[in-house]
C-alpha cells in the first residue's frame, strides 16, 4: 500500500512539475482598428505559423466598382507571407475595431497603424516590411520583402 501511495505521489509531482515548467505555447493575437468614422478598418492576425494584415474601405467603393454590391463585397488590401495587393473581401472581422482619432498611432500584432487626418489608415507591416494605404484609395506603397 505504501509503495502505491509513493508511486502516486511521485507521478503527481512529476506531472505538476511538467505543467509548471513547460514552455508556454505561442499565443495568437488579433488587433482591429478603424478610422474615426469607422468606414476604413484594418485587422492584424498574428498566429504562431502565419501573419496577415487586412484592411477594408467603404470609401474606396467608387474606385473599385468590381467590389459591389455593398452587402456582399468590399474593397480590401492585404499583406500576407507570399503576397501583397488589392482584392474584394467578402467576410467581416473577428472583433469590433478600436476607433483611432486622426494622427493616432497604434502598434500590435506585427504592424503599426497610423490614422491620417483625411480618414485613411496607413499600415506598416513589420513582419513583411510592407507599407499599405487604406481609404479613398487602397494601394501598396511598398511591397516589402
Amino acid at each position: 500500500m505504501k509503495s502505491r501511495t509513493h508511486a502516486a505521489l511521485a507521478i503527481s509531482a512529476a506531472a505538476l512539475a511538467a505543467v509548471a515548467f513547460a514552455s508556454p505555447a505561442a499565443q495568437a493575437s488579433t488587433h482591429t482598428y478603424s478610422n474615426q468614422g469607422g468606414d476604413v478598418r484594418c485587422e492584424i492576425y498574428d498566429y504562431p505559423t502565419s501573419h496577415t494584415t487586412l484592411c477594408v474601405s467603404d470609401t474606396a467603393r467608387p474606385a473599385h466598382p468590381e467590389c459591389n454590391p455593398p452587402q456582399q463585397l468590399i474593397p480590401a488590401i492585404k499583406v500576407e507571407k507570399g503576397w501583397v495587393g488589392e482584392l474584394c473581401w467578402n467576410q467581416g472581422f473577428t472583433q469590433p475595431p478600436e476607433k483611432l482619432s486622426p494622427m493616432s498611432v497604434r502598434n500590435g500584432g506585427g504592424a503599426t497603424v497610423f490614422a491620417a487626418p483625411g480618414g485613411d489608415l496607413f499600415v506598416f507591416d513589420t513582419i513583411k516590411m510592407a507599407l499599405i494605404q487604406a481609404g479613398k484609395t487602397n494601394r501598396v506603397l511598398f511591397p516589402g520583402f
